[in-house]
């Protein structure tokens, strides 16, 4: 595979297995089918900068990708074509982007410590969390399995989201995985 031309921030597979998305430096999104190791089309440019996260939907109809622009971009993956145009978030670098299991939300985290939320179908932001005071960039993003808890990293303490009721808390402040572990109710 002759990836990127510079870094490559970050490789994906798709849901079924058969491609791979990779991001770079290069401000491109390139797909890749993993059984040729060849690049599926051109790449998906629309970026202004580095794309530093991409990710597909639980489907693998569509990708999200985000970067140094501080917008996300949605990608048709069969078509190789932007869905609309950039959602523009702020002036803070997006860093990482992560879909919700049942495929209806979107969640980013950037440089300034904030992390943002979308309804995929209508682009609209649902939630934005950002901490008072000095903020570190946002480390890592997840969704637990069932999809209703959204998980991040910021200053070495997880924070937690819950999509039906709203409710933000610190779940583990550098206590260890077995303490994340035993506070993600089972759903």
């Amino acid at each position: 595979m002759q990836a990127h031309r510079v870094v490559v921030t970050q490789v994906v597979f798709s849901p079924d297995g058969s491609r791979l998305a990779t991001s770079g430096w290069d401000g491109m999104v390139r797909l890749w089918d993993v059984g040729t190791g060849r690049a599926n089309g051109e790449g998906l440019i629309g970026h202004h900068g580095a794309v530093t996260g991409v990710g597909w939907s639980p489907d693998g109809s569509r990708l999200a990708s985000v970067g140094w622009d501080g917008t996300l971009r949605l990608w048709d993956a069969a078509a190789h074509r932007a869905l609309g145009g950039p959602i523009d978030i702020h002036r803070h670098l997006l860093l990482m982007v992560a879909w919700s299991p049942d495929g209806r939300s979107l969640a980013a985290g950037d440089s300034g410590g904030q992390v943002w939320v979308w309804n995929a179908g209508t682009r609209r932001a649902v939630a934005r969390f950002a901490d008072e005071g000095p903020s570190h960039s946002v480390e890592a993003l997840a969704w637990a399995p069932a999809g209703g808890q959204l998980l991040w990293v910021e200053s070495g303490t997880v924070q937690g989201w819950d999509r039906t009721t709203g409710a933000r808390a610190a779940v583990a402040a550098r206590s260890g995985a077995g303490a994340l572990a035993r506070s993600i109710p089972a759903r």
